[in-house]
């Protein structure tokens, strides 16, 4: 259901979305419920609350926004953001290093039918060993043919789309 136009920010590192409904400065932003039923709809692409399973097997619950929804498989991009906090100088011939957030963007795609989400490795070859063996080969060609690298999201879309094709 439906329930109109909010404004909203999403805090990466706290990984929650906060809204308001005026655009007043003076309301504050309030956080909204991480549960599974609630999207927000942005750029014409759902974020949604999901638990996915990252490369080192952890489960974890947080956003990832459906960058295509195919036959066979779903692919999502999460972003978080990291906090490094500042180093000051121990002398005058060392720089103080400033505190620094750092963004991080990572994919995840679903199997139609499988109830799990997979984080998508960097690497060509992980990624050939999460797909269906029957098109394993057909996607290994496709990957080498066209020059692709799954590091650019570009190139990762252009491979969900030949694996929906």
């Amino acid at each position: 259901e439906v329930v109109g136009n909010i404004y909203y920010r999403y805090n990466a590192l706290n990984e929650e979305i906060e809204i308001k409904k005026t655009s007043s400065e003076d309301e504050p932003y309030k956080a909204l419920v991480k549960d599974k039923e609630v999207s927000l709809l942005i750029n014409a692409k759902p974020l949604s609350f999901k638990t996915f399973v990252t490369e080192k097997n952890e489960t974890i619950n947080g956003y990832l926004t459906l960058l295509q929804k195919g036959n066979t498989y779903d692919l999502y991009q999460r972003t978080l953001v990291k906090f490094t906090e500042g180093q000051p100088a121990q002398n005058s011939f060392v720089a103080a290093v400033p505190s620094r957030f750092t963004k991080f963007t990572e994919y995840y795609f679903q199997k139609d039918g499988v109830n799990r989400i997979d984080q998508i490795p960097q690497k060509n070859k992980k990624l050939l060993k999460l797909i269906d063996a029957s098109k394993r080969e057909d996607l290994k060609i496709f990957l080498k043919e066209n020059n692709l690298n799954i590091k650019n999201e570009q190139d990762l879309i252009k491979v969900f789309d030949y694996l929906n094709s």
